[in-house]
């Protein structure tokens, strides 16, 4: 389990360090908001969302262990490219490069906790993974900030006479290459848990049948987790952004206040959803997980408003802050949801439907609607905070709404779910 986590943490870091280094980044190769937003969102997304579903019936069908172990050294190697690139194409390249490694942890390493504990000791173990995520980017916006305090943004270092790179160059080298050892560590030493479902359940036809059955549990709690997850993905892809250009913020600096904020409000957040889970489980409630879920999204909105009008640097750090805590609440959910709603020979795959899903909407569209709304519609850079606000007001209410609607038939489907492994 702490591998697992320690390779979601990683992962995080080698996908967001790139949002902390913005400044240097489009100084150096000459790029625009909306291309930055096509770094962070498309390059990532497209092979992300299209080799998820394949990776995750490897997942269901063969070595789980063998599928993560390959995912991780290839972003590893991808994360170190990223810091040779010298253009944009070359960038948008090696983005494409680390999703195709991390399309492979997250599906598997789902259906790998889902297995390794009983229906009742899943929601802890669940979040912990899933909080990898905000760690992650948390750690990531530490170290590029320590990158540029270390070195400079405008500096550059002489690697053994052979090659020169810019400070964030070296950041993406040093972050990238001590993903190889985690990687042969988990492929050698960590044993695989057995399989909890029929082998039959792993055929796609099985598959199909399981998720048409389950169709508005499915699609409602996926539909609301993927708009919600527009929020987080963006804040972390626009936050450092905001502070930097409206409060003035070095990029140093930044990243050390937002990366705290990111380890230690989220981890709050997380602790505190999957304390609320297991309360209400006790208490006989079948939606748990939901109505976690929907704290979470209903306690952000407030303070995502309040974020881009608070004036003073203090009080915009607290707004952040409380949304974060408010995300981590809503952080493991989707997970515990989905893999509670699926036999264990198919919950790899069930995810990643969701996480393609969810990661065009998100990832995809999120950072790069919230340039557009900036850019093109507010007309200023500096009203970034303000196209996050916007997009909250619109999306926290259908998601909450979508959520609610898949509430009843997700309780009928956990209840039978729970009576077939049971009784097997």
């Amino acid at each position: 389990m702490l591998l697992l986590t320690l390779a979601s943490i990683c992962s995080y870091v080698d996908r967001f360090l790139l949002v902390l280094l913005i400044g240097p980044i489009q100084h150096d190769l000459a790029i625009s908001d909306v291309q930055f937003s096509l770094l962070t969102g498309p390059a990532f997304v497209f092979l992300y969302v299209l080799l998820g579903v394949p990776f995750a019936r490897a997942a269901d069908l063969f070595s789980r262990r063998a599928v993560i172990a390959t995912g991780i050294a290839l972003w590893s190697l991808a994360t170190a490219a990223c810091g040779l690139a010298s253009t944009f194409g070359q960038l948008f390249l090696a983005r494409m490069a680390v999703a195709v490694g991390e399309a492979a942890l997250t599906p598997a390493a789902y259906s790998w906790i889902a297995d390794s504990f009983t229906p009742a000791r899943r929601a802890r173990p669940t979040v912990t993974f899933a909080m990898g995520a905000y760690l992650g980017a948390g750690l990531a916006m530490i170290l590029g900030g320590a990158a540029a305090a270390a070195i400079g943004v405008e500096g550059a270092i002489d690697l053994f006479g052979i090659i020169t790179l810019r400070a964030w160059q070296v950041a993406f080298v040093m972050v990238g290459l001590p993903g190889l050892l985690l990687a042969l560590t988990i492929a050698v030493i960590v044993p695989e848990p057995g399989r909890r479902g029929r082998p039959d359940q792993a055929s796609t036809t099985q598959v199909i049948a399981h998720l048409r059955q389950n169709a508005r549990a499915f699609c409602g709690s996926s539909l609301s987790f993927a708009l919600f997850l527009i929020l987080p993905t963006a804040f972390m892809a626009w936050v450092p952004a905001f502070l930097m250009r409206v409060h003035g913020v070095a990029a140093a600096q930044v990243g050390l206040i937002y990366g705290i904020i990111l380890v230690a409000a989220v981890f709050l957040g997380s602790h505190v959803g999957s304390r609320i889970v297991d309360h209400l489980a006790a208490r006989g409630r079948r939606t748990p997980a939901i109505d976690a879920a929907l704290i979470g999204m209903g306690g952000s909105l407030p303070f995502i408003l309040l974020m881009p009008f608070a004036g003073t640097l203090p009080a915009t750090i607290t707004s952040l802050a409380l949304a974060s805590f408010f995300f981590g609440i809503v952080n493991g959910m989707p997970a515990l949801i989905l893999t509670q709603m699926c036999p264990g020979r198919m919950r790899a795959t069930a995810f990643s439907l969701y996480f393609v899903f969810a990661s065009i909407v998100a990832a995809g569209v999120g950072p790069v609607l919230i340039a557009i709304i900036s850019e093109y519609i507010l007309g200023d850079q500096k009203m970034i905070g303000v196209a996050l606000a916007v997009t909250a007001i619109v999306v926290v209410p259908v998601a909450i709404a979508a959520l609610l609607w898949s509430r009843t038939p997700y309780a009928s489907c956990v209840r039978l779910l729970e009576q077939e492994e049971q009784l097997s």
